[in-house]
């Protein structure tokens, strides 16, 4: 087989998407993708993951195993390996007809695994209710009085299992999120997934709220069928309003690390990653140190994600974060952010710093040129930027930081809020942990999976690169850090002023 190559890949789909008359945009929404993501595939500047490249195939009514031959990801083996090599290396056989032939054949094996997980789920069932004492007189009917019944389940299988599980879930029929915008580590695609997986309503919320919002949310609407039940929010939220949560472990309980969790299952970190600098190579060359934003060059070019001093939700906030990565860059301490506080007067005097909240928004049209942030708000996959830019992690202030995932404990759907955690736990391709490294942040239970082989190793390798020990702030450092800030930031620094 001939060495793979991103342009190699890249070209080959263009040529099929030309020979079927397909436009960009047309394939784009099939494969759903952005247009300027396809773009960068076809010209060789982005490798898909094994999950895209199969939309992608659909897409052009082709063999997936086709483009994973080209990508590399299958080897180009004998014809006899497998049914489907077989099939695709039959030519007498159009290329519909194998797409066909090897529907049907996958359909078959699909149809026999989901029977094997069938079995599997009721024999653990029997074994389950055998050992509590239940007999064959007392079958669990899955009804909406049982449904009920998982507000008090603190796992699946101490409600019966995934399959009582998901029968609940699907009779409950909806699910009340609140501020998880599609544009957000890739939520759009998220909720998506779940809700042609299970046919269960998403509902969110109206309106962007912040983590202590929604944890009012939760408060002002208990009792109300609109009342959230999951929640997404910043660790300060999470671990100052325990009383609020319903505790439940997923299945992959084991993956998330023990210091990223509550122990009964109040609160888990989902997703997260790394305070990072943005920026345009193009104009700037290679970042290699934060010391480097002091030169003239950098003139009235360097944002931040967020506006420090103005939250108590110090341990997520962006503006607060972006300070004290700094801090540990130029050889602070995270017990005290002064020395970053310090920095950014330097930066503010020489005439570099912009006081401007930089969105996303600001960076896709290039009204900022260089931003510090979460990487995973600022990557190149999640703003569709041009090759030029660039996501540095200095390896002197590796600081990360981690939402959490909670359950209402008086959620309306409680069935359906559980089900949504092992959805977003899995780590199937097309499980919530993979859908959120498609979004550019660290799912919790990256190294678990890459361990035993379920993380996708080219979304993977699109992270930027981390060397170095990683800090977390404790929550005494981040409140000490948002107390000196709300006091100093801007008397130190005129321009925030504005």
């Amino acid at each position: 087989m001939s060495p793979v190559t991103v342009s190699t890949i890249g070209s080959y789909i263009r040529e099929q998407r030309e020979q079927a008359k397909i436009s960009m945009r047309q394939l784009a929404q099939a494969a759903g993708v952005s247009n300027p993501y396809l773009s960068q595939v076809e010209r060789g500047l982005r490798r898909p993951s094994a999950d895209i490249l199969q939309q992608i195939a659909k897409g052009l009514r082709i063999s997936a195993e086709a483009l994973y031959v080209q990508a590399g990801i299958l080897d180009d083996r004998p014809a006899d390996t497998t049914v489907p090599d077989a099939i695709m290396t039959d030519p007498e056989l159009t290329e519909r007809q194998k797409q066909m032939l090897i529907e049907i054949y996958e359909s078959f094996r699909k149809e026999v695994r989901a029977e094997a997980v069938r079995v599997a789920a009721e024999q653990a069932a029997e074994e389950e209710a055998e050992s509590s004492g239940a007999t064959d007189a007392e079958p669990r009917a899955v009804t909406a009085s049982t449904a009920t019944g998982w507000a008090a389940a603190t796992s699946a299988a101490a409600g019966g299992g995934m399959s009582a599980l998901i029968a609940a879930a699907k009779e409950e029929g909806t699910l009340n999120v609140i501020s998880l915008p599609p544009d957000w580590v890739n939520y759009g695609a998220i909720i998506s997934e779940f809700a042609k997986t299970y046919g269960i309503e998403v509902a969110p919320a109206d309106g962007i709220f912040n983590s202590q919002q929604e944890v009012d949310a939760v408060r002002e609407r208990s009792g109300s069928a609109a009342a959230p039940d999951v929640l997404d929010i910043g660790m300060s939220a999470a671990l100052a309003n325990t009383e609020l949560f319903a505790p439940y472990q997923v299945q992959t309980w084991s993956a998330i690390p023990a210091d990223q969790k509550d122990p009964t299952g109040l609160w888990y970190q989902d997703y997260g990653g790394y305070m990072a600098i943005g920026y345009d190579s193009a104009a700037f060359g290679t970042i290699t140190s934060v010391s480097q934003l002091l030169e003239p060059e950098f003139a009235g070019a360097v944002a931040l994600g967020g506006s420090p001093g103005t939250t108590k939700q110090a341990l997520n906030d962006a503006g607060h974060n972006a300070v004290m990565m700094v801090n540990l860059a130029v050889g602070g301490a995270p017990d005290d952010i002064a020395t970053g506080v310090a920095f950014f007067r330097e930066l503010d005097a020489a005439g570099n710093f912009v006081p401007l909240h930089a969105a996303a928004a600001a960076i896709i049209t290039g009204t900022a040129s260089v931003v510090i942030n979460w990487e995973y708000a600022i990557s190149a996959a999640k703003l569709e930027r041009a090759a030029t830019w660039k996501v540095f992690v200095p390896p002197t202030a590796v600081l990360g930081g981690f939402y959490a995932q909670a359950i209402n404990k008086d959620a309306p759907h409680p069935a359906a809020a559980r089900l949504w955690q092992e959805f977003l736990y899995s780590q199937d391709p097309t499980g919530g942990q993979n859908l959120w490294l498609q979004g550019g942040a660290r799912p919790v239970e990256m190294e678990a999976m890459r361990l035993n082989g379920t993380l996708d190793p080219y979304l993977a390798q699109d992270l930027p690169p981390v060397t170095g020990t990683p800090v977390f702030l404790t929550q005494a450092q981040a409140a000490a850090a948002a107390a000196y800030l709300a006091t100093n930031w801007t008397r130190a620094v005129p321009a925030a002023r504005r």
